[in-house]
């Protein structure tokens, strides 16, 4: 058996007759020499490396859809909490505030009072004693700032976080719509 070194030169003998390391492991399978495995199934010159960059554009794809997904949700997230029936409770007027149960026993009329709010869509309907405002209109949710657009006309408001209520000033007064 000969002994190679890395420049394929050849010595012997101080290891007699002993199998090199390679034929020891691999049991002489396509190895020629002490120091050099030669594959005899695998050639990595005809590896195809687009299937690298076919995996590499696949998880770069996916990463742009993960974080595009996580900004939608993000916004969907942030006026999800705003959809829902808010219904007439208070109503407020320079510095007193009255139930609406209490407004209407005290003057007699009745006052009714609704906001649902789906998405940037919204419908009022508040009705009292100097008639009625109803409509479909769309909201524009910034922080706690809710604008309700309709026409070219805006009514805007407040959004309480921790009562959840809107609060609209219409003519002067404050109406206070609690969330069902």
């Amino acid at each position: 058996m000969d002994y190679r070194d890395n420049n394929n030169d050849m010595y012997g003998g101080q290891y007699g007759s002993r199998p090199s390391v390679n034929d020891a492991l691999f049991g002489g399978i396509g190895t020629d020499d002490a120091y050099r495995i030669s594959p005899s199934q695998t050639s990595y010159s005809s590896y195809n490396k687009s299937n690298s960059t076919d995996w590499g554009k696949i998880a770069i794809i996916a990463l742009v859809l993960v974080i595009l997904g996580g900004v939608g949700f993000y916004f969907y997230n942030s006026t999800i909490k705003y959809n829902g029936t808010y219904t007439l409770e208070e109503i407020g007027y320079q510095g007193f505030t009255m139930s609406v149960d209490q407004l209407e026993a005290m003057s007699g009329t009745t006052m009714e009072g609704t906001i649902i709010i789906k998405g940037k869509n919204a419908t009022l309907d508040v009705t009292d004693q100097s008639g009625n405002v109803s409509g479909d209109c769309k909201v524009k949710i910034e922080g706690s700032k809710l604008t309700f657009e309709n026409d070219g006309r805006t009514l805007e408001g407040t959004y309480d976080d921790d009562e959840k209520t809107i609060t609209l000033n219409f003519m002067g007064a404050d109406f206070i719509f609690k969330k069902k």
